[in-house]
């Protein structure tokens, strides 16, 4: 996505968002790469997918192909990692300004480790999500623990590490909003610390939501910059209109006929693969 900062669950119950996208990062250093090489990734096609599942509970499924060039090997297209995330909100009041959320996330293993498209291991991630709202502003702040498997067959050994993001939206008006970031990983003991400050902006048309961002890395293990784009489409569930009708026996017949609703999305749906 434009941003990696999650925000609560926004959706209603049964809407679907469905992001396609693309991302360029331009050296960095893979999570357990000990040596630092000339490295290059797009992700393409990346793929979001933000299902409302209940009131005040969403379910965010995010998958990449990726092409990596790097120091050492020829030139590669596989697959990415499929991350899985849950957030469910926290006592949420319409009229406060303030939210609570909690979030789970498991990255399933689907990158080549071999190839070092990714460590063919299942990380995990738990934290918490605050969000405030100050105007047309929204301010959020994430918080978690993760666990990241080491790849290395001959080792048991994880890498507990903490996770933070500080993220601002600002709605310009109601089809332009603006966005920055401050995102990481911290506390590692396998040097896969990296720390990333991005910024991007969304336009909504009547068909979909066009993103893009661009940002750079803070530190050796991070991308020197990056840049992301994608389009965002909703479908929202239907809203029945109840026509009464009469049958021979003079029953009222209900008859559900439908139509779409319409709800705004914010510029921090989901994370992507770290």
């Amino acid at each position: 996505t434009l941003t990696r900062t999650m925000a609560p669950a926004s959706l209603t119950n049964r809407a679907i968002t469905i992001r396609v996208g693309m991302a360029y990062e331009a050296g960095g250093r893979a999570l357990f790469q000990e040596t630092l090489k000339s490295r290059t990734t797009v992700a393409v096609p990346a793929v979001t997918v933000d299902i409302g599942v209940a009131r005040d509970v969403e379910l965010l499924l995010t998958y990449a192909g990726l092409y990596l060039e790097q120091d050492g090997q020829s030139a590669i297209y596989g697959s990415g990692d499929l991350d899985v995330t849950t957030v469910i909100n926290i006592g949420r009041k319409q009229d406060k300004p303030l939210t609570a959320a909690l979030y789970i996330k498991a990255k399933l293993p689907n990158a080549d480790d071999i190839k070092e498209l990714g460590t063919d291991q299942m990380d995990f991630y738990v934290g918490g999500i605050l969000s405030r709202t100050v105007g047309d502003l929204a301010i959020l702040f994430n918080a978690g623990l993760g666990i990241l498997d080491h790849p290395a067959m001959a080792t048991t050994q994880q890498d507990d590490v903490l996770a933070y993001a500080l993220g601002l939206d600002y709605a310009v008006n109601g089809q332009l909003r603006l966005a920055c970031e401050f995102e990481g990983i911290t506390a590692s003991r396998f040097g896969n610390n990296r720390t990333h400050l991005g910024c991007g902006l969304s336009f909504e048309s009547t068909i979909a939501t066009i993103d893009l961002g661009a940002g750079m890395g803070l530190n050796k293990a991070s991308p020197d910059f990056f840049i992301r784009a994608g389009l965002t489409f909703r479908r929202q569930p239907a809203r029945p209109h109840i026509r009464r009708d009469s049958d021979a026996r003079g029953l009222e017949i209900a008859e559900a006929r439908f139509t779409p609703r319409h709800e705004s999305l914010g510029l921090f749906p989901s994370p992507l693969n770290r």
